[in-house]
């Protein structure tokens, strides 16, 4: 990730070094705590 991205990664694998898929740009947690919610940002290759 580059610094000035504020997207954290969603790689192929779980190397820190490969392609990212996505970037997950928001998240919460639902109102009953249950779930973590996101916003992905998919890129061409990983939709």
């Amino acid at each position: 990730m580059v610094e000035a991205d504020k997207k954290a990664p969603v790689n192929y694998a779980h190397e820190s070094w490969q392609k990212a898929a996505a970037g997950i740009s928001k998240m919460r947690v639902s109102e009953d705590g249950q779930k973590l919610l996101a916003s992905v940002d998919w890129t061409p290759a990983g939709a």
